[in-house]
């Protein structure tokens, strides 16, 4: 397999979380920004919805999952069969992250991010590491090529499903009558709640 692909999927994995990370930044900017509009210009249903929202009765403590069905979520996750690349370049990142071999704790936080990667099967993730770490990338198989682009067609729909919501409409508004219509919509789903 080509190392150029295998190198361009990784850059545009790398683009893609840049743009995810702006998208995310951007939407919570705007999602602010409703709130502040509706204060203002709405004071009234700002009070009927958002007073309603900040009760503690408004957002209930949430049930916490029993152990053992965490337990044995992971262990079934354990037990599918991982990617012989992913578990291998896992592994590379592992020895030289790992706080047990290297004596201290300077590199847990890139550990814990490859540990959560290998267990999603996230293998750009890792790749992203492994250059950033300077470890030898192996040859990847066909296998994990398909696998690198499910990452990044995964990564694709993240970015496009954020876009689809208010505060990217709100953002992307080109005037003041388009937002006013944006802000009519979220009051409207959120007073007929």
């Amino acid at each position: 397999m080509s190392s150029t692909k295998v190198k361009k999927l990784t850059l545009q994995y790398s683009y893609l979380l840049l743009e995810k990370d702006e998208v995310d930044d951007i939407c919570l900017e705007q999602e602010k920004e409703i709130r502040l509009y509706i204060e203002k210009h709405y004071p009234e249903e700002y009070k009927k919805v958002f007073t309603k929202m900040e009760t503690p009765e408004a957002h209930p403590e949430p049930k916490d999952e029993p152990d053992e069905e965490i337990s044995k979520e992971r262990e079934i996750k354990q037990k599918t069969k991982k990617n012989k690349d992913l578990r291998l370049l896992y592994r590379k990142i592992a020895e030289k992250t790992h706080p047990d071999k290297t004596g201290n704790s300077s590199y847990s936080e890139l550990f814990s991010e490859a540990s959560l990667a290998y267990e999603e099967d996230d293998l750009a993730t890792l790749l992203n590491l492994a250059g950033n770490l300077n470890i030898e990338l192996v040859e990847l198989t066909q296998e994990s090529l398909y696998l690198l682009e499910g990452n990044v067609n995964s990564l694709v729909r993240v970015i496009d499903t954020k876009k689809t919501t208010t505060a990217w409409a709100f953002h992307m508004s080109k005037s003041e009558e388009e937002k006013e219509s944006i802000v009519q919509m979220i009051i409207g789903q959120l007073i007929g709640k």
